[in-house]
C-alpha cells in the first residue's frame, strides 16, 4: 500500500485494514485473455472513529492493471511461453481518496483524472524502456530494482501533484468556494468546492433517489420504514456503487432525524470475523457484496435481520418480524401526485427519463436535473415527517428538563399519540426510537434550519438546495492552483 502523505495526520491514524475496504472481495488477478469490463468500478466506504464518532469517507476507484516485475530466482528457468503467460496477468488495483468532506462526485472525478495522469506518465516511460508498466509497478511496490531516472522524474511529478492536491484549502460553509485548478485550463476545467450554510439541506453528493429507482417506491419505503424504526437492515448487491450509495441514501432520507447506530456502506467479505457484525445486539444498516455469505460460509442470516437484495429487488423479512406500514393518508400523499406540492411520485416520474441502462452508476447523481430531483425527494420526506399523523406539532408535546451542560428534553408520548388524528403502530414505534429522542433535544436549537423552512413553505431548490449551482454566486471565491510543469495527457 502506497499512501500520501506518507505520515499519518495527528488527528487521524490510517488503519491498516483500509485495504480490505478498498477491495471488499479480496485482491484478484485475471489473465489478459479473460474478458472483463474495461470500466473502472467506483464506490464509497466509511471509516468511523470509535471515540469521536467522526466519519471519514473513502472514495475508491477499482480497476485491473498489469505490472512489470523482476522474476524471482525460482522463475528464471521458465520457458518463454510460461513467462509470457505469467506476464499477461492483471491485478486488481485501487485508487482511494479518504476525507471527512463529503465531496464524493468531485473526488470521483479527481481519481479518474489521477488514473489518466499515471497512464500518461506510464506511456511516456514505456517509449524509452522495454517495460510497458514501469510507473504503475513502482507506485504499487511491484518493482524491486533500481528506478530509471526518467521514471523517477515522472513519479516525483505525480507525487508533487498529489501532495499539492491534498494541501488545497477547505471552503467555509455559506461563505467561500474553493476553485481548484488541477490542470491547465485547455486540458481540464476547474473544480469548485462549496458547502451550504445551516439554512439549506446539508450537502449530499450522491443520488438520494437511487433506492427508489432500484427498488420502486413501495419497496424502498418499506426498507426506509425499517431503518426509521431501527431494525437491523442489510443490503446486498454485485454492484459496489449501488449498495454503498443506497445505504448512504437511506440514512440521509431520515433527516431531520439522525441515525444513531452503525452505518457501513460496504462491509468487506474478507475482513476477519466480519460476519460477527451481523450478530451485534444494536440496530445497524450494512451494505454487503453479493458474495459475502458464500465467502464467510454463512448458511443463513440471524433471525432479526432484514435482507434487501438490490439485484433481484427482493426484501427478505423474518417470519416472526413485522414492519408496520406508514400511516395513511400521509404515505399516499407522499407517493401520489399532487397539484399543490412536489412529492416523491413527481420526482420519480421525472427521474424515469434517465433510463435504466445506467442504474447503480454514479452518473445517475450528475445526470441533467438529478440534483433537483434529490431536493424534491428530501422536501417530500420533510413534509411527510411534518404531516398530522407523524410529527405534526411535535414541539408542543416536548418538555425541557434541563438545559446545561447538555439539554435534556422529554417527549410526552401519551399526549403526543392522542393528538394524532389516526394513531398508527408506525408512529407509536417511531416515538420510542433513539433518533426521535435525540430529535427532541435538537429541536431546541437545530443545527440545520431547513426542516423549519420547509414547514413554512420554502421548498424550491434555489432556496434550500445543497449544490453550489444554487448559491455559488453568493460566495467569495478562493482560487488554488496546483503547479504543473510537464503534465501531458496524450497517450
Amino acid at each position: 500500500m502506497q499512501k500520501y502523505p506518507t505520515e499519518d495526520h495527528k488527528d487521524f491514524f490510517l488503519p491498516t485494514d483500509v485495504t480490505l475496504f478498498c477491495q471488499p472481495e479480496g485482491c484478484t488477478t485475471i489473465s489478459h485473455a479473460r474478458r472483463i469490463s474495461r470500466e473502472a468500478q467506483f464506490f464509497v466506504f466509511m471509516l468511523t472513529e470509535k471515540d469521536s464518532n467522526r466519519v471519514r469517507y473513502g472514495i475508491c476507484l477499482n480497476f485491473y492493471q498489469s505490472f512489470d516485475r523482476k522474476a524471482p530466482p525460482g522463475e528464471q528457468r521458465l520457458t518463454l511461453g510460461q513467462r509470457a503467460k505469467r506476464d499477461h496477468v492483471k491485478s486488481l488495483t485501487s485508487l482511494v481518496l479518504i476525507s471527512h468532506h463529503p465531496f464524493i462526485t468531485i473526488f470521483h472525478d479527481l481519481l479518474v483524472l489521477l488514473k489518466k495522469l499515471i497512464d500518461a506518465c506510464n506511456s511516456r516511460v514505456a517509449q524509452t524502456h522495454s517495460k510497458r508498466d514501469l510507473v504503475w509497478s513502482v507506485l504499487t511496490g511491484h518493482w524491486k530494482e533500481s528506478i530509471p531516472p526518467d521514471c523517477m522524474r515522472e513519479i516525483k511529478e505525480l507525487e508533487t501533484w498529489i501532495l499539492m492536491l491534498l494541501s488545497s484549502p477547505v471552503p467555509v460553509p455559506g461563505k467561500t468556494k474553493v476553485q481548484l485548478e488541477v490542470m491547465p485550463p485547455e486540458i481540464c476545467g476547474m473544480f469548485e468546492f462549496a458547502l451550504p450554510d445551516h439554512t439549506r439541506f446539508s450537502l449530499v453528493d450522491f443520488p438520494m433517489h437511487l433506492p427508489f429507482e432500484l427498488l420502486g417506491p413501495d419497496a424502498a419505503l418499506k426498507v426506509l420504514t425499517a431503518v426509521m424504526l431501527e431494525y437491523k437492515v442489510v443490503l446486498q448487491s454485485r454492484n459496489y456503487n449501488a449498495v454503498s450509495m443506497c445505504v448512504l441514501a437511506f440514512v440521509a432520507l431520515l433527516y431531520p432525524l439522525e441515525y444513531m447506530f452503525p452505518v457501513i456502506p460496504l462491509l468487506p467479505a474478507y475482513m476477519p470475523s466480519a460476519e460477527q457484525l451481523l450478530l451485534a445486539p444494536t440496530p445497524f444498516i450494512i451494505g454487503l457484496p453479493a458474495t459475502f455469505f458464500e465467502t464467510r460460509k454463512m448458511r443463513e442470516l440471524p433471525n432479526d435481520v432484514v435482507l434487501v437484495d438490490l439485484d433481484t429487488n427482493v426484501i427478505q423479512i423474518p417470519e416472526d418480524m413485522s414492519i408496520p406500514d406508514m400511516p395513511e393518508p400521509d404515505t399516499g400523499i407522499l407517493k401520489a401526485s399532487s397539484s399543490q406540492t412536489k412529492n416523491l411520485r413527481d420526482a420519480l416520474t421525472r427521474m424515469s427519463h434517465y433510463g435504466t441502462e445506467r442504474r447503480g452508476s454514479v452518473e445517475v447523481g450528475i445526470a441533467p436535473d438529478a440534483d433537483e430531483i434529490d431536493v424534491a425527494v428530501r422536501v417530500a420526506m420533510v413534509k411527510f415527517y411534518n404531516s398530522a399523523n407523524v410529527f405534526g406539532n411535535f414541539t408542543e408535546h416536548t418538555r425541557t428538563l434541563r438545559l446545561y451542560p447538555r439539554p435534556v428534553v422529554s417527549l410526552q408520548n401519551e399526549s403526543f399519540l392522542r393528538s394524532r388524528p389516526t394513531v398508527s403502530q408506525f408512529t407509536s414505534d417511531l416515538c420510542r426510537t433513539q433518533a426521535v429522542e435525540y430529535f427532541a433535544e435538537c429541536s431546541l436549537c437545530p443545527k440545520n434550519e431547513t426542516f423549519v423552512r420547509v414547514q413554512s413553505g420554502v421548498e424550491s431548490a434555489s432556496a434550500v438546495g445543497d449544490k453550489i449551482k444554487w448559491f455559488g454566486d453568493q460566495l467569495m471565491p478562493v482560487h488554488f492552483a496546483i503547479a504543473f510543469t510537464k503534465y501531458r495527457m496524450e497517450q
